[in-house]
């Protein structure tokens, strides 16, 4: 809040300490006010105690009595507000909770401070002024400028201000705000105040009350411009103004039972603490002061903040006496003597404690406080378990021990009571699990019956069949340890359209009873059995290049087969044709058939695949003379050339002939032969 620029006082400096309260955009409340001066450090806190507010005041981290006047320092407290005055260079600090005053002297301070409250130069215009000297229009920026770190204390982090641009100093303009000023915020422009608005300007308090009022959700925030008004009226003018009454009790201030409340009243009231209110220098009836007093002709009793009526004798628990009084305090019987007027006090006097004997189990005789009277003694029968004989807790199977103390007894006892379980040789078995028995199929359950006469849940039984017909390809085969077993795969099964099911075990092969170019065979990779279906294609066979009687089928029945002819003479009838002439009768005609080695094999030296093919060819042939007959019933004589001997003659390799090329030389050969 206040430093200075120069130091002229020594280490005089002052602290305002925020949380975060109910307030929309991060607003924050004053906690406490820190003064430091020279070695001394000075906290003022306020706090809500059963619905009254408590000052708190520390001096050098050490509470302390209010009222309270020592040395440079005095402190005095209406309840509203508490007052730190430095008496040596006339500072006055006053904080009520959310809203605080500091009053410094020109004189030492003039133009000398920075800070929150501005630099001490009474204008207003360079209040809201930047560490770094830049003067801004907005003094809630500004607030963020002026953190202090204190590590004791993480909650209080520097905000992250935005900079603004220096500006020129303007005329000050109401703040803008979006919501409707509430009530208790025009009473500082009403004629309630009106004494005080030609001596202090109520315009940055009204102001204050709408950003609060427009930001919190506490009206107690509100409430407090208008106190901070009020108080400066008193201060600065002398003007006390009952405000609180106007506000339809949106300010309400409540007291202590023994208290009540005064817009307007004294400095200080007097208190049973004779040193303070002895002093002359707090007896100023010129100024007021809000707050809570006693009503007239009582004593205030600061420790319990209480109205008294006499403070002839304070007893050594700090608590006020009446005249003649007899009280007990640390086991003493003490009185407020009448003639002294100070506390008496002697050791309180007990009879001599009796003996006791205990006869119960478990109780053992003890001395304690009398419950009559706690400064003296008594022998009881006292409860020690440790006392209590030993004894062995032991139920059947089935049931559990229930421990418990007989009202009046000390020593434990127990009742076997049923734990809701199965027994089955000698063992327990919850509701809902399965026996063990030696019978694997032999089922019994522990059920949530119980038996009248055991008190133990009831045992069912019954008897598992097993289902042993497997379905084709699987055999049933035991499980160690289970009652049935289960079907086990051993065989693919292949589902036929029209015939029952093939069933084949692993590595057989059988041929479709349908098709006998169709084959099944049975595969087992790991735990899967695979049927596999092969379809056998069959290459053509030309029956005349087949030696005679040979032509037969393979083993399966599918493709025909025959050893075929090897190269040679062969021999057929036909008859000759020539010029539309033709022979008699048919002549028997031979040429050369049958196969010869044709092979593909690689070749080092050429690198390449080397073809070696060979035909079946003529070696010799003779010629032969036939008569031919012709249409005009003439003769002629026709020589043709006939094949007598034949061998396989080397032959260049062409393309490989495709099997519609073959049927073309097939049916070409054969229209050759009927010509010839």
């Amino acid at each position: 809040l206040v430093k200075q620029i120069t130091e002229v006082i020594e280490n005089f400096k002052i602290y305002l300490e925020n949380y975060f309260c109910d307030a929309q955009e991060g607003l924050s409340c004053p906690k406490a006010i820190t003064i430091f001066y020279k070695s001394s450090v000075i906290t003022l806190t306020q706090s809500i105690i059963k619905g009254n507010i408590k000052t708190k005041v520390l001096l050098n981290n050490n509470e302390i009595v209010q009222p309270f006047e020592e040395d440079f320092l005095r402190i005095t407290t209406s309840n509203i507000a508490v007052k730190a005055e430095i008496i040596d260079i006339n500072a006055t600090i006053i904080f009520d909770g959310m809203s605080f005053i500091v009053i410094l002297p020109y004189k030492i301070f003039g133009e000398n401070t920075e800070g929150q409250c501005g630099t001490c130069t009474n204008d207003r215009k360079d209040d809201c002024t930047l560490p770094d000297g830049t003067q801004v229009s907005s003094c809630s920026h500004a607030a963020g400028f002026w953190y202090t770190e204190d590590k004791s204390k993480p909650y209080c982090e520097a905000p992250s201000p935005t900079v603004i641009p220096p500006s020129q100093p303007t005329k000050q303009t109401t703040t803008p705000i979006d919501c409707e000023p509430l009530d208790v915020c025009k009473i500082i422009l009403s004629d309630i105040f009106a004494e005080c608005h030609n001596i202090i300007p109520p315009g940055p308090f009204h102001e204050a009350c709408i950003f609060d009022g427009c930001r919190m959700k506490n009206t107690t925030v509100d409430c407090s411009s208008l106190a901070t008004y009020a108080q400066m009226c008193k201060l600065q003018a002398g003007i006390c103004v009952n405000w609180r009454e106007s506000t339809n009790g949106e300010c309400p201030y409540t007291c202590p039972d023994t208290m009540i409340y005064e817009p307007c009243g004294p400095k200080q009231q007097l208190t049973c603490s004779l040193r303070y209110t002895d002093k002359s220098t707090w007896r100023d009836e010129s100024t007021f002061t809000e707050g809570c007093f006693c009503p007239d002709g009582k004593f205030l009793f600061v420790q319990l903040d209480m109205c008294v009526d006499v403070c002839e004798c304070i007893g050594p628990d700090g608590k006020p006496r009446q005249i003649g009084e007899t009280w007990q305090s640390n086991c003493q019987d003490c009185l407020c003597d009448n003639t002294t007027l100070s506390v008496v006090c002697q050791p309180h006097h007990c009879q001599p404690v009796a003996p006791v004997e205990c006869t119960r189990p478990g109780f053992v005789p003890v001395v304690q406080t009398s419950e009559q009277d706690s400064c003296c003694e008594e022998t009881v029968c006292e409860c020690k378990v440790s006392h209590c004989p030993s004894e062995k807790i032991s139920c059947d199977p089935g049931f559990e021990p229930v421990t418990y103390i007989p009202e009046g007894e000390c020593c434990l006892t127990y009742n076997c009571v049923p734990k809701q379980v199965c027994v089955y040789n000698d063992t327990e078995y919850k509701p809902g699990v399965i026996l063990p028995q030696e019978d694997l199929c032999h089922y019994c359950m522990c059920t949530k019956e119980t038996d009248p006469s055991t008190q133990l849940n009831l045992i069912r039984c019954n008897k598992t069949e097993c289902e042993v017909i497997c379905s084709p390809g699987f055999h049933y085969e035991k499980v160690v340890g289970e009652c049935c077993g289960s079907c086990v795969q051993k065989d693919c099964v292949i589902e036929m359209s029209d015939e029952p099911s093939i069933i084949l075990k692993p590595g057989a092969t059988i041929v479709d009873p349908q098709d006998n170019c169709t084959r099944f065979q049975c595969v087992k990779i790991g735990p899967h059995f695979i049927p596999n279906i092969y379809k056998q294609w069959c290459p053509e066979l030309d029956e005349d290049n087949c030696e005679p009687g040979t032509l037969r089928f393979d083993s399966y029945g599918c493709c025909q087969t025959c050893a075929p002819r090897t190269c040679g003479v062969s021999e057929i009838s036909t008859y000759i044709h020539h010029k539309q002439c033709q022979s008699e009768k048919q002549v028997s005609m031979k040429y050369c058939g049958g196969r010869c080695m044709t092979y593909s094999m690689y070749s080092a030296e050429a690198n390449a695949v080397s073809h070696n093919c060979s035909c079946c060819q003529e070696l010799a042939t003779s010629k032969q003379v036939v008569t031919l007959l012709c249409p005009d019933d003439t003769t002629m004589e026709f020589t043709y050339i006939s094949v007598t001997e034949c061998g396989c003659i080397a032959t260049p390799c062409g393309e490989p002939m495709t099997t519609e090329a073959k049927k073309l030389l097939s049916q070409t050969s054969g229209q050759d032969k009927e010509q010839h």
